[in-house]
């Protein structure tokens, strides 16, 4: 199904039409910030839901990071006018690839991890040692 990412559907020159906004926004995000939120979730939405593949990798991360900033602030309600709804995205996002992998901790360097907990009351204390049984205090 063709509208199944976002519940909309878009024509090949509507594709093109946010391809272009959202490269003009990568090019000039480093740069300034944009004032409308409910605007940059629909355009990167589209971009990510409908033409990931056209993008470099390095450039699908920065457009996800980008989402999820402007969710931060967006209103696209069920109601609103607005085309792709707030559900549709926070839904399709859940679905992505973290935009950054971290390695994993390995238990065997919890000796060079300091904690430092100001104040630290004694069940805190307990906790930590409990979570941690090979910590020194």
């Amino acid at each position: 199904e063709d509208d199944a990412p976002l519940r909309i559907r878009c024509s090949p020159e509507g594709i093109a039409a946010v391809l272009d906004v959202t490269r003009t926004v990568l090019d000039m995000s480093a740069e300034r910030v944009f004032g409308c939120a409910n605007g940059m979730v629909f355009h990167l939405a589209v971009t990510l839901g409908y033409a990931r593949h056209e993008l470099s990798v390095p450039d699908g991360m920065r457009v996800q990071v980008l989402l999820w900033q402007a969710m931060q602030d967006n209103f696209m309600l069920d109601a609103s006018v607005w085309p792709v709804k707030t559900f549709d995205v926070l839904k399709m996002f859940d679905e992505f690839p973290a935009a950054f992998s971290f390695p994993a901790v390995e238990a065997p360097a919890l000796d060079a991890v300091t904690f430092l907990i100001p104040r630290c009351p004694q069940d805190l204390a307990a906790a930590v040692v409990r979570r941690f049984p090979g910590a020194r205090g």
